[in-house]
């Protein structure tokens, strides 16, 4: 506990959201007058990911709605006004149990992959239905929870219903242990995703997106995006995945010579800003209207072993996608995409160099149309898990 108490003050010094609604962490919520869907969406891309759902199931239940990080904690509070939004408690069983005994949920909504024993054998144990909706389980984490299987297959069979993206995952799923019978490969609903984009960048000159980029990403991708080789006439847009990292990427680009703006000093003001100027992102809630508007974008996160991000949202709203190799988290997604030859993937920076050297407008468009075109297909996947989701409440 000393442990976790440190690590969450360090998150606040640069985001003070972390320490907002504490007490819910301890598992003290208000007491609910009904019996609510409890939804668990760790942070800012399950959130967003979830909504559909949501979308439909508040129209005959009450929902509450929790996260774990502060980025996802200001989204689900702009997003989902309507509904409460709280910190998860901490999975330790006397928090969960408190969690439990003040909202009395009548189903648990986990979105994706989040297993905290704890959260799901104590709501079982209370008589909560379970569901695991858009359940997604990577090559890495299925290696990790097979080495683990002895101490996960109570926390796993607990669960009531798996609705999951892919037949892949269907299957990691039965090989963990997972009786088939509560199994359903239903596609992913982020196809379903609602757009909030609106013209906020259209008057601002052409411009390269970096989506989501982590440390490390950033100075190697505008080394490679200010090569005098490329003559690239775009304006240069930086959107880190964590906003509270905004300054840090400023000083990247100021170091390297660049003039640097940081967008909320400059909400205002955009289309007044030099061609020259790289704009840096230092809050959230504008990566759909980003997307929209941008020339192509290279997604972050890919570059790294960190697994990649959300291809749908760009694809959503016509952006060309170019990638990294490291793409592991959303990898049946992005192989479709791959096999179709709707996104770009670069294996390394060299090979991104020569991408970007290389790229007509008409490649571009090419790729935009064809991404299009499957997120398309795919829609109808959060109607389909909502339908499961009520048929386990019901029973």
């Amino acid at each position: 506990m000393p442990l976790i108490f440190l690590h969450l003050f360090y998150k606040a010094i640069k985001d003070s959201t972390y320490i907002k609604d504490l007490k819910s962490r301890f598992g003290y919520i208000a007491h609910a007058n009904t019996h609510p869907l409890w939804i668990h969406a760790v942070s800012l891309g399950e959130v967003i990911g979830v909504e559909p759902l949501v979308r439909i199931l508040e129209k005959d239940n009450d929902i509450v709605i929790t996260v774990t990080t502060g980025t996802g904690y200001r989204k689900a509070k702009e997003i989902f006004s309507r509904h409460r939004v709280s910190y998860a408690p901490w999975d330790f069983s006397l928090c969960v149990k408190l969690f439990l005994k003040r909202l009395s949920p009548k189903a648990l909504i986990i979105f994706e992959t989040e297993i905290w024993p704890n959260m799901i054998l104590q709501s079982k144990k209370f008589g909560t239905k379970i569901a695991l909706v858009n359940g997604r389980l990577n090559e890495k984490s299925f290696s990790r929870y097979k080495t683990a299987k002895g101490f996960f297959i109570d926390v796993l069979q607990a669960i009531d219903i798996y609705c999951v993206q892919t037949q892949t995952h269907l299957t990691r799923f039965e090989q963990l242990g997972v009786d088939p019978n509560k199994i359903r490969s239903l596609g992913s609903m982020k196809f379903d995703m609602q757009s909030t984009a609106d013209n906020s960048f259209y008057d601002f000159r052409k411009y390269v997106l970096l989506a989501s980029t982590h440390s490390d990403e950033e100075e190697k991708i505008i080394d490679i995006l200010t090569n005098p080789s490329i003559q690239m006439n775009y304006k240069m847009i930086i959107c880190p995945r964590h906003p509270e990292r905004a300054q840090e990427v400023a000083n990247i680009c100021l170091n390297k010579g660049l003039k640097t703006a940081l967008f909320s000093k400059v909400t205002n003001h955009l289309a007044m800003l030099e061609d020259d100027v790289v704009l840096i992102m230092d809050e959230i809630g504008y990566l759909h209207s980003l997307y929209k508007n941008a020339q192509f974008c290279i997604l972050g996160g890919s570059f790294i072993a960190h697994g990649g991000h959300n291809i749908i949202e760009p694809a959503f709203h016509h952006c060309p996608v170019i990638s990294g190799p490291h793409f592991f988290n959303f990898e049946a997604i992005f192989n479709e995409f791959i096999d179709a030859k709707a996104c770009f993937i670069a294996d390394n920076y060299a090979e991104l160099l020569e991408l970007i050297s290389n790229l007509s407008m008409e490649d571009l468009e090419q790729v935009a149309h064809r991404a299009s075109n499957i997120v398309q297909q795919h829609k109808g996947s959060a109607a389909k898990q909502a339908e499961v989701v009520q048929e386990v409440i019901q029973r």
